[in-house]
């Protein structure tokens, strides 16, 4: 309402190195010794379901975890493997990675057991519903990890142990900022739930075990034998370094800034049209620096209009072919390709664009992330090229005309109306969020993808400030002019204007149509209850009447003193007065918006013939009189003279 016209030990990943019969300590947070020789190939990654929705909330609980594994493969270690005894693969060089892990504001944490170690240890990214789970670390100081994958298991009997399964990590040597990484994969692993879970309902299932490297021989009718690899060729190393594709790109919701567009964002200091980059260091490590999220209709096909490789050391790579596989969740997949590569240099690049082979769901949903895996055909050779993860939202239609896809606004309705196919599911099930009235603006971490959707008050949306009447009467309220969407997503505050303009382009986005109209607006609402002849102002609940002493029709009255020095005060008559009732967007801030507005001074939302009114997160309505009933206490006329204010008021909706 009152705008309308302008819109203990330290998880040195203990043991993450070598070890024989004899173990060598020689670095803090490391165990090493020499294990069997093994073939260098680049990394093999397992991974676990990514296209299950992500958890929010979370307890903060820490809770012991200790996975168990070997070192599968090494990749950007030519400078120092085979010389290095250290750098070494097999089933026998096993490790130990310990630590503590816990969920909170919607965030998985990995820390270090005694709180003296560096945070170049701490690991942050997700839990999934079906818990399976990512982390990403810094790549800098002594961080002995780099991204670590897995599935925490249904509880034990006792509920006091979950299995961790299909987990794999990745360790940079000998130090955070290197190139050179090794790659392993679980043989077992264990989470301590003794402390009460994680303070989430999740449901898992079980997840896929790691394939190890094999190889198969054939026999000739002459017994000579001859081996044939299934798995990545060693040489030349091959790693994805960019991928774009042909979807809508949202914009990126800032802090006090306008929305930040995709080519706006250049950590590798291009055009910045690509979706997800992976440029430092010059030969791609496996971590993007960019992973831009995307928006796509249902049931559409996912479209992919270029990919780059790096080969390492410019080796020619011919004949090349690209095949990838997007994993959809519930052994479901979409496949890319062969398409044919061309080489410049140490670049490989499609030479057209790739179509997927099924479609996305026909439903709206979202996958955080949707991880895609990258192969890379020559003759008899496969080259395992990596595997890049990217947010995307599926949604119900297209956006309707030049509808701003905020990042919030996709966030929002794409998670709340998982699985909606109708767009009277969709609005429903997106309008529960305005229900709840505790929206934050989604903040996007441009480098990983990891979209944080609740940031405590610094990321909560609200309807007006906290409102008091006699600082209305003085006028020291005050509240910034918000009025669109992209206002509230900048400044946190919005008033009714933009609070419907927001709904209204929340809907849109998935092509549903709904109208911005005020409350007295006469083509519309002949109806709407303007309240007795004179009222100047509707009082928005609640407020309290005491025993009237006025004339009828505004009975109740009630004097402020507003000296033009001091604060004001109630006079001898207080018989209505303002008191916390009906809370806008944004609660847990403003228990107690504007208590009045001027008559008909109130914008909402037409969809369906319905009535929503999304500043307080009510309705939907029939009519506008059933809205007036469950949001008016009454009307009120205010006067001055000198220095009292006369505020007499109706009871009631007429």
């Amino acid at each position: 309402m009152g705008e309308l016209s302008r819109e203990a030990t330290k998880r040195r990943w203990l043991g993450l190195g070598w070890m024989v019969a004899l173990v060598l300590v020689l670095r803090l947070g490391s165990l090493w010794s020499t294990g069997p020789a093994g073939a260098q190939t680049a990394p093999s990654t397992t991974t676990t379901s990514t296209s299950a929705p992500t958890l929010g909330g979370g307890n903060g609980v820490h809770h012991f975890f200790a996975v168990h594994g070997y070192a599968t493969s090494l990749s950007g270690c030519e400078d120092q493997a085979p010389d290095n005894p250290n750098l070494r693969t097999g089933r026998d060089v096993t490790g130990a990675m310990i630590g503590h892990l816990w969920l909170e504001g919607g965030a998985l944490h990995a820390n270090a057991a005694n709180t003296e170690a560096s945070s170049d240890y701490d690991g942050t990214g997700v839990l999934r519903r079906d818990g399976s789970f990512h982390l990403d670390y810094p790549r800098k100081g002594p961080s002995t990890l780099r991204a670590f994958d897995g599935k925490i298991g249904a509880p034990n009997p006792d509920n006091l142990d979950a299995p961790i399964t299909a987990a794999t990590w990745t360790t940079p040597y000998p130090n955070g900022t290197s190139p050179c990484l090794v790659h392993w994969v679980s043989i077992k692993g264990h989470v301590n739930l003794k402390h009460g879970g994680f303070g989430v309902r999740f449901h898992p299932k079980p997840g896929p075990k790691p394939q190890p490297t094999t190889t198969t021989s054939t026999s000739t009718p002459t017994s000579t034998s001859t081996s044939t690899t299934t798995t990545t060729s060693p040489q030349p190393n091959v790693q994805v370094s960019s991928v774009s594709f042909i979807a809508l790109d949202v914009l990126r919701d800032r802090e006090g800034l306008p929305a930040q567009p995709i080519k706006k964002f250049t950590p590798c200091n291009d055009t910045g049209q690509t979706e997800w980059q992976d440029c430092k260091p010059a030969f791609p490590d496996g971590t993007s620096e960019k992973s831009w999220p995307i928006a796509l209709g249902r049931g559409s096909s996912l479209q992919i209009s270029s990919a780059t490789f790096a080969v390492r050391g410019d080796a020619p790579i011919e004949n090349a072919t690209v095949t990838a596989t997007a994993d959809l969740g519930n052994g479901t997949t979409l496949t890319f390709g062969p398409q044919p590569l061309t080489q410049s240099g140490s670049t490989l690049e499609t030479s057209g664009k790739m179509t997927s082979s099924g479609t996305l769901p026909d439903v709206v949903t979202y996958f955080d992330p949707l991880t895609i895996t990258w192969k890379i055909n020559a003759g008899d050779r496969i080259y395992d090229a990596g595997a890049t993860r990217h947010p995307v939202y599926v949604l119900l239609n297209q956006p309707n005309g030049d509808t701003e896809p905020y990042l919030t606004l996709v966030d929002l309705t794409a998670r709340g109306s998982d699985g909606e196919s109708r767009a009277d599911g969709v609005v429903r099930t997106t309008y529960s969020a305005f229900r709840n009235r505790a929206i934050h603006r989604r903040e996007l971490d441009p480098a990983s993808g990891t979209v944080t959707r609740h940031g405590g008050k610094r990321t909560l949306l609200q309807y007006w400030e906290q409102w008091a009447l006699l600082h209305q009467l003085q006028k020291k309220y005050k509240c910034g002019e918000s009025f669109d969407t992209e206002r509230i997503l900048a400044t946190r505050v919005g008033r009714c204007g933009a609070w419907a303009r927001f709904l209204r382009d929340t809907l849109a986005l998935q092509g549903i149509a709904s109208e911005v109209k005020a409350v007295d607006d006469r083509a519309l609402f002949k109806e709407f209850p303007k309240g007795p002849p004179g009222a100047d102002v509707m009082l928005v609940k609640s407020w309290d009447f005491a025993k009237p002493t006025g004339d009828a029709p505004f009975r109740y009255v009630t004097e402020v003193k507003v000296p033009d020095k001091g604060a004001a005060k109630f006079g001898a008559k207080e018989e209505v007065k303002d008191k916390d009732g009906l809370a806008g967007q944004g609660i847990a801030a403003v228990t107690n918006p504007p208590g009045w507005f001027r008559v008909g001074d109130h914008a909402i939302v037409v969809y369906n013939n319905k009535i929503w009114d999304p500043s307080y997160g009510t309705g939907p309505f029939n009519t506008i009189r059933d809205w007036a009933k469950a949001s008016l206490d009454g009307y009120a006329t205010i006067t001055r003279r000198a220095n009292t204010i006369t505020i007499r008021a109706h009871k009631g909706i007429s």
